[in-house]
């Protein structure tokens, strides 16, 4: 198992780092696709781009178009239709030991936003970049130390928000919104939260007022301000919400289990109450499906890993869901077997449209990647650029 980072817990959240007190970041990035933004502070003492690294994870993708999509981690990947292309990394601060790429979003194609951090002996340093299909350009996020960026949603090219954590001295939870110079830089919004450790992970955003950021919580934005959602009682661990759509719009994996048997669901959130809009016994778990998308309203995929208990190997594992109903989708690993214990496992996906996904993460210690065509899953190659 890597000890890089470690995505294998029920939840899928990342537990390379025991935090004792949390501090929630929620910022919006504007102007992307306009003049440069400031770099943090630390830019200046850069080195050279991080080399090509087909070993390590896959955190996260984003597909603009089904020929384009940016696919980061411990490296980065663009994929143009028919393979995948090993990219250099943004550059690093001096003294960085490992930098993570936490998260992706590309509203277009060669227009995507990297968040994550630059891990060193001083600390966390939070990571933000945008990727133009050529170059790395360092975002001006209120860069601090002992800090990250976890996600990230773009519904548009010119607007984003992105979430993270930090440590604190006190129990205290903020938020903060990014819009550019002219907007006057850094300011602290309302906090998505009250409690201390509820920490946003995961990101969707239809539109720059309607946002959902999971994570104990539910919470909403609306474009002014964040909502606590009320509980649902399933265990929701990703959401996805289409361009353009409400935030009622925005649907919901859930987990639910009877007994022993645990079984996936598409849930919805009306204003005021839950409700399932897919087929709640429709398919039994034999994983752990962590990481959802939505291609269109009707088509969906859901992957994480399962264990195979014969063995004690942990393998990828996705289902589909078609106009609500979810079926086992077999992925193209467990790849042949290897020497010592097996370890692949889904850490993200995103859809272009419906029946064209593609997931990442990692098979053993490389890089895995395999794309959807709403029959099969492939795997696919990687090469350098």
């Amino acid at each position: 198992m890597s000890l890089r980072r470690v995505r294998a817990d029920a939840g899928g959240w990342d537990t390379r780092t025991v935090r004792l007190v949390f501090l929630v970041v929620v910022v919006g990035l504007v102007g992307f696709a306009g003049p440069s933004v400031p770099a943090p502070t630390f830019a200046a003492a850069r080195a050279q781009a991080v080399a090509l690294d087909p070993a390590g994870e896959l955190f996260g993708v984003s597909c603009a178009t089904s020929t384009y999509c940016l696919a980061v981690g411990t490296t980065a990947a663009s994929w143009d239709g028919h393979r995948w292309h090993l990219l250099h990394g943004p550059p690093e601060p001096a003294g960085t030991v490992q930098m993570f790429m936490n998260a992706v979003s590309c509203p277009a194609a060669n227009d995507c936003v990297v968040v994550g951090d630059f891990q060193s002996s001083r600390g966390d340093t939070t990571l933000a970049e945008h990727w133009n299909g050529t170059s790395w350009l360092p975002l001006a996020v209120g860069s601090a130390t002992h800090a990250r960026l976890d996600a990230v949603a773009c519904p548009t090219t010119a607007w984003c928000m992105a979430a993270g954590t930090a440590n604190a001295q006190s129990t205290r939870t903020l938020a903060g919104i990014w819009n550019g110079p002219a907007g006057g830089g850094w300011r602290v919004t309302a906090t998505p939260n009250r409690a201390a450790g509820n920490v946003v992970r995961r990101l969707s955003c239809a539109s720059a007022t309607a946002c959902v950021g999971l994570g104990p919580a539910v919470d909403q934005w609306n474009g002014t301000r964040w909502q606590e959602v009320s509980g649902d009682g399933y265990g929701i661990v990703d959401v996805s919400c289409l361009p353009g759509v409400a935030l009622t719009g925005c649907t919901y994996l859930g987990l639910y289990g009877v007994g022993r048997t645990a079984y996936s669901d598409t849930m919805a959130y009306g204003g005021t109450s839950w409700h399932s809009v897919g087929d709640i016994h429709g398919a039994k778990l034999a994983g752990n499906a962590s990481y959802y998308a939505c291609g269109s309203a009707a088509s969906c995929v859901a992957v994480g890993q399962q264990t195979a208990h014969a063995t004690g190997d942990v393998v990828t594992y996705a289902e589909r869901s078609d106009d609500g109903r979810w079926a086992p989708a077999p992925a193209a690993s467990p790849n042949p077997p290897h020497q010592g214990l097996e370890y692949d496992a889904f850490f993200g996906v995103s859809c272009a449209g419906s029946d064209d996904c593609a997931a990442v993460g990692r098979a053993n210690q490389q890089i895995l990647a395999e794309h959807w065509n709403g029959i099969r899953w492939t795997a696919d190659g990687f090469v350098s650029s």
